[in-house]
């Protein structure tokens, strides 16, 4: 558990280096720009540079453990126009069981609006601890869906209600490890 939250904390930190700041008012990140400054339309862009936290509860399957549990995401994110190109980390566990993964990911909202809802899939690679006698760890490829939706999308934070299903490509004795996971998060 200590070393899947150092990795996440490190996920965390890495992307606040890249956060920038305008010399014109020092807090605002100069890709983002106030809503009443933009355009109505949220049509074609540049990109847009964000730093993202989130998270919320987990199940997981094939760890052998029940009930729920806790998760964490963080991100640097690239956004044009309706895509979001993501590196990022996610890490959800309960009572020892962890699955974590590290790699990049891809929303695309399906509508161009303040509310919009997405649809992505994720890439990395992870680890995979699963509650047998003996404990048994596993490492390999993770692949991820991802749905939800994005609120105030022309604001300087946006807001993000996600639901996420992660499954490691590499079977541990008891079948491949599996984690769905609720969050809400920030991008910033």
């Amino acid at each position: 558990m200590r070393k899947t939250f150092v990795i996440a904390l490190f996920c965390f930190i890495a992307t606040q280096g890249f956060a920038e700041t305008s010399p014109a008012d020092g807090d605002r990140s100069p890709s983002r720009e106030p809503a009443e400054d933009r355009p109505v339309s949220l049509g074609s862009k540049r990109a847009i540079k964000t730093a993202y936290f989130g998270f919320g509860p987990a199940l997981m399957s094939n760890a052998n453990v029940s009930g729920v549990g806790v998760y964490f995401s963080a991100a640097y994110a690239f956004e044009v126009d309706a895509i979001v190109i993501r590196i990022r980390g996610d890490v959800g566990g309960r009572r020892g069981a962890i699955l974590g993964d590290i790699g990049l990911g891809a929303t695309y909202f399906l509508i161009d609006a303040e509310k919009a809802p997405f649809i992505g899939l994720d890439f990395g690679y992870g680890v995979a601890r699963i509650k047998t006698a003996p404990e048994e760890t596993v490492h390999g490829f993770v692949l991820a869906a991802l749905t939800g939706v994005q609120f105030l999308r022309s604001a300087s934070i946006n807001l993000e209600l996600a639901l996420r299903l992660a499954v490691m490509l590499e079977p541990s004795s008891i079948g491949h490890p599996v984690m769905g996971g609720l969050r809400m998060g920030l991008y910033f």
